[in-house]
């Protein structure tokens, strides 16, 4: 069973009829979402799906900065923490994924990658914090860790982080897209920010993925190709 049309459902459309599985796509994923009215309705439909389906392993995606929950304090992490507690407490067998920023092209403008291009191709200030730093993952890598995971029986009911252990400073990210619109942005540095540090799985290293060099740049210019080239 699959549940939801966005980004990360597209991706894993192959388990739509899977009569043992439910990938919960459907959900909040903007993290600067505030309305209550949102959060209920994932809540409402993931504890209904759970409920339903006994019987069936739940894989649930949630954010590697939930940790950070009160010290950045933004509902959007509190409302993840909460739907990972119904998931270990309501489901028999589940996934949980914690993922960090996804590199995957979408229509949605509040992405971080979206906003940077737009905002650069426009010439429009962009305020960034000097001292963040940000894990990017392409979502086809996501997909393929997801997949091995899910087969692994030493990831059931566990919540793992599946994330780029390569953490780049978001001027680095912000150069990276100058670089392939050949174009500067309008910035404005601010004294602020800080970089993460999550848990990396054992179980992640027995994947074929790998974080070369040139990972962040070839994965923008292969998701973003045809926007980063239009006018």
């Amino acid at each position: 069973m699959l549940l939801g049309n966005g980004l990360l459902a597209k991706m894993f459309i192959e388990y739509q009829e899977d009569p043992s599985l439910i990938i919960f796509a459907s959900g909040v994923s903007n993290s600067s979402d505030t309305s209550q009215v949102n959060f209920d309705r994932e809540k409402k439909l993931l504890t209904k799906t759970i409920t339903e389906n006994k019987a069936k392993k739940i894989v649930y995606f949630s954010s590697c900065d939930v940790i950070y929950a009160n010290k950045i304090n933004i509902p959007y992490y509190f409302h993840k923490i909460e739907m990972e507690k119904i998931i270990q407490t309501h489901a028999q067998q589940y996934h949980i994924f914690r993922l960090p920023q996804i590199i995957g092209y979408s229509e949605n403008r509040n992405s971080l990658l979206n906003f940077f291009i737009e905002s650069i191709k426009s010439q429009t200030e962009i305020k960034i914090f000097k001292n963040a730093y940000k894990s990017l993952i392409d979502i086809d890598d996501i997909y393929n860790i997801s997949r091995y995971l899910i087969n692994n029986k030493n990831s059931t009911n566990k919540i793992i982080n599946i994330f780029n252990p390569n953490f780049y400073s978001v001027q680095n990210i912000l150069y990276t897209i100058e670089k392939l619109l050949k174009k500067e942005a309008k910035v404005v540095l601010l004294e602020q920010g800080f970089k993460p540090d999550y848990l990396y799985s054992e179980l992640l290293q027995e994947t074929n993925v790998t974080f070369d060099e040139g990972y962040l740049k070839r994965s923008i210019f292969k998701h973003y190709k045809q926007k980063l080239e239009e006018n």
